[in-house]
């Protein structure tokens, strides 16, 4: 994604579910206890790997690395120090997280010739703090393995709500077609909202519910493609 494009869509204030009970149910459960000024609110940088079994691809490997305002904000909640005692703090935050994830396919969307891809529960791998910021990696397994014989796999992972903004890092390695046949490759698509879409996003006020999919207008999709 172009850098302007990228500075664009991280200062565009955007809506989450009334209710700050509703916005841990729907996403990080330390993230609602956030202050109701703290815009333009939490950013993901999302590094994915594109699981492949010979010819099938059994699921995503996900890692979330949040921003430094958010990872200061969970951190001084759960009292994180040093230690063995701060691991087992992260590694709880990790499963809670999770947990809450689960109802809403931990914000990831697959589809396999435009069908979706059902998910099995998700798996802790590992969490840390990376410099200044909190990193979560965990293992989403299909609920089955499926063959891009002929078709494409597509996947989006996203914020329903548009309140927390997930993007591929800038890095080179971000996307990863683990084990994939030579005849694999992908291609991500940006973002392209309206610039009426864009408007209606930066006019939402803290407190307010985003329309529906409005999260998905903003998302990145990869489409990873094994045909010759």
């Amino acid at each position: 994604m172009a850098d302007h494009q990228r500075w664009r869509l991280r200062r565009i204030a955007c809506g989450r579910p009334a209710g700050r009970a509703a916005l841990a149910a729907a996403a990080l459960a330390m993230l609602a206890a956030a202050p109701a000024s703290a815009h333009p609110h939490a950013f993901i940088d999302i590094s994915v790997r594109v699981l492949f079994a010979g010819n099938t691809v059994t699921g995503l490997s996900e890692t979330w690395v949040f921003d430094p305002a958010y990872t200061a904000f969970a951190t001084y909640e759960l009292g994180v120090g040093e230690g063995e005692d701060a691991q087992a703090a992260l590694d709880a935050l990790m499963a809670e997280n999770l947990q809450n994830l689960h109802d809403y396919d931990y914000f990831s969307e697959v589809e396999v010739g435009g069908s979706p891809v059902a998910f099995a529960t998700a798996e802790a791998t590992a969490t840390a703090i990376v410099g200044r910021q909190l990193s979560m990696t965990f293992v989403l397994p299909f609920a089955g393995p499926v063959s891009l014989d002929g078709v494409a796999l597509e996947y989006r992972v996203y914020d329903p709500t548009f309140y927390i903004e997930m993007l591929h890092a800038p890095e080179d390695g971000a996307i990863v077609l683990e084990g994939a046949p030579a005849s694999c490759r992908y291609r991500l698509v940006p973002p392209s909202p309206t610039e009426e879409q864009y408007l209606s996003a930066a006019a939402l006020d803290v407190n307010a519910t985003g329309i529906d999919g409005l999260g998905r207008l903003f998302a990145e999709v990869v489409v990873v493609d094994c045909r010759p």
